[in-house]
C-alpha cells in the first residue's frame, strides 16, 4: 500500500550491486581504492547537505549506503567514474604533498 520508501535496497539489487564491484575489481584491482574515495566523498557530500551532526552520523551512513549499493545496481554504472557521477560527487585530484622545511 503506501509504505515509505525503502533506504536498503531490495536483496536482488544488493546482489547485483556486489557482483559490479566485483567486476570492478577483476578489471582493475586498484578500484576498490576509488570506490573507498567516492564512498567517502559521497559520505561527506550527505554529511554537508543534511547539515548533520555526530548524532546524525548513523542515518547519514545509512542513506549513503542505500544510495551506494542502489548505483552500483544500476545498468547505467559500469566504472568507478560512473558511479561517482551517479552519486553526484566530483574527485579531483588536489596535489596533496609534504611542505618543504627550510
Amino acid at each position: 500500500a503506501n509504505d515509505p520508501p525503502r533506504k536498503v535496497p531490495p536483496p536482488k539489487e544488493a546482489v547485483r550491486a556486489k557482483r559490479k564491484l566485483t567486476n570492478m575489481m577483476a578489471h582493475d584491482s586498484t578500484s576498490i581504492y576509488e570506490v573507498f574515495a567516492v564512498t567517502f566523498a559521497a559520505i561527506d557530500l550527505e554529511w554537508v547537505c543534511t547539515n548533520a551532526t555526530y548524532m546524525g552520523f548513523s542515518q547519514v551512513v545509512k542513506e549513503v549506503r542505500g544510495n551506494l549499493l542502489s548505483s552500483l545496481a544500476s545498468k547505467a554504472v559500469e566504472t568507478v567514474d560512473d558511479l561517482a557521477m551517479h552519486l553526484g560527487v566530483e574527485l579531483k585530484p588536489q596535489g596533496f604533498g609534504c611542505l618543504k622545511r627550510s
